[in-house]
């Protein structure tokens, strides 16, 4: 099975794993929470993270909460093509999808942009959303009984 390794700032990827446990009734499979602590060495961080992807044979995706930030810097030192892949802008979203991804995809990086999707599809505007259903509804003909 395709790892799955969350590195973020502090304690945001524990928090994410508790709620989808909560959502999903179950503690996610093999999924590896890697917390960045500012009081930790890059090294020994970037270490940790190594030592997370290493503990799956068919490969790791890292994701990560931010762009550009130290969590993705760290991982992106670890891109090897077919075997590691990273994705940053982790959400509660792309976490609960992680199980139907995983049995779909065929290999790591497939089941990356799987999860990019899957987090993009989940970032609605409510507002503009409720009024797209209100039109559609109305442009629907009454049915007659």
């Amino acid at each position: 099975m395709i790892g799955v390794v969350l590195v973020t700032h502090g304690n945001i990827g524990e928090s994410l794993l508790d709620a989808a446990a909560w959502i999903a009734g179950e503690s996610l499979e093999d999924v590896v929470n890697v917390p960045m602590n500012p009081e930790h060495s890059p090294d020994d961080q970037a270490g940790q993270i190594a030592q997370a992807v290493r503990s799956f044979n068919k490969g790791a995706v890292i994701l990560t909460d931010l762009f550009g930030g130290t969590p993705q810097n760290l991982a992106l030192t670890l891109l090897d093509d077919g075997r590691v892949d990273v994705v940053s802008g982790v959400n509660l979203p792309m976490l609960l999808g992680v199980s139907a991804a995983r049995a779909q995809s065929k290999d790591v990086h497939e089941l990356a942009l799987m999860l990019q999707r899957r987090a993009q599809n989940a970032i609605v505007v409510a507002g503009d959303t409720l009024r797209r259903h209100a039109e559609a509804s109305r442009e629907l003909p009454a049915v007659n009984s």
